[in-house]
């Protein structure tokens, strides 16, 4: 018992949900209730407990961070695109990474969707690029929620916010070589 109590005391947990869908009977979205998953660790000694980061964090994130926790180099010529978020954890060093997030989401089977989304902490734009009439705008500092669309409105500040996060989106696409909503001409 006491070599069990021991390995508890100096072992370390990471424990992560899925996402999933914000509601029983909703449909593919990609509304923050959805997007945020918890994330639970345990380091002795490494993360204080209690500690709550309030800062953009993603799934691939965690496969860097493991490495460079375990003292392991990052494999050769792999394709990485998350990044060690082990600093933010543990309260060290700078954390100079924007929070802006992009997220992608397509099913195939029962339904068909195609969307893409960029967050910043002022404003989200979702598209679907299967059901393009469903593009949603989200102002985020007055509107957290995320119950006021945008997307058609004729504010300036929605419309250039509209702009700018379908250009990002698009940059995205192209960066990570994503085939959807391509063009024959592309």
């Amino acid at each position: 018992m006491a070599s069990c109590l021991k390995l508890w005391l100096v072992a370390s947990l990471l424990l992560l949900s899925n996402r999933s869908l914000a509601a029983a009977d909703a449909r593919p979205n990609m509304f923050d209730t959805s997007l945020r998953v918890p994330a639970l660790i345990r380091w002795p000694k490494s993360i204080l407990a209690g500690k709550i980061v309030s800062r953009t964090v993603t799934h691939l994130d965690w496969f860097p961070t493991l490495l460079e926790a375990t003292g392991v180099a990052l494999p050769a010529g792999a394709t990485i695109r998350g990044r060690s978020v082990l600093n933010l954890l543990r309260g060290a060093g700078d954390f100079d990474r924007s929070d802006d997030l992009y997220t992608e989401f397509s099913v195939q089977h029962t339904m068909r969707a195609d969307m893409r989304s960029y967050r910043t902490s002022e404003w989200k734009l979702k598209q679907d690029f299967l059901n393009t009439d469903r593009d949603e705008l989200y102002d985020l500092r007055n509107d957290p929620g995320e119950t006021k669309n945008l997307a058609t409105s004729d504010r300036p500040e929605a419309q250039a916010a509209f702009a700018k996060l379908s250009k990002l989106i698009r940059q995205r696409m192209t960066d990570l070589g994503d085939p959807v909503g391509k063009t024959p001409a592309d």
